[in-house]
């Protein structure tokens, strides 16, 4: 399984909901020219893009992890945040699953790809609010 986020719509997210992000951003589009600002702006995006990929990944994984027998976690590549493969305890193939398309609430919309058989319940796992 493979995870990313549009970096886009993240970054709206961000200034959303983080007033300091929201501040900085107001101030630099606003003309102050004082060097550290885009500085300051691009640390608190990244930490920010870290910590919600961070736990995107541990909530994804922990999900999943009791109903597979074997899990294999890899560096994520590219865009995503998450690269990890389950073998299911039970695989039903099922070519409906192999895509989806999901907002888990967040407002910020990402593409899960599985590849493989993989059983009903991880398919449906897939559609659970990650954010919660």
């Amino acid at each position: 399984m493979k995870a990313a986020i549009d970096e886009n719509a993240l970054l709206r997210q961000i200034l959303l909901e983080s007033p300091q992000a929201r501040r900085l951003n107001e101030e630099i589009v606003g003309g102050d020219t004082t060097p550290e600002l885009p500085l300051a702006l691009g640390e608190l995006v990244a930490q920010e893009v870290r910590a919600r990929h961070y736990a995107l990944a541990t909530g994804i994984t922990e999900a999943l992890r009791p109903h597979a027998r074997q899990e294999v976690n890899s560096e994520p590549t590219g865009e995503d945040f998450l690269n990890v493969s389950f073998r299911p305890r039970c695989p039903i193939p099922d070519p409906r699953c192999k895509v989806a398309e999901t907002d888990h609430g967040s407002g910020v919309a990402d593409d899960v790809a599985r590849l493989g058989s993989v059983s009903p319940i991880i398919c449906s796992l897939a559609l659970y609010d990650w954010s919660r």
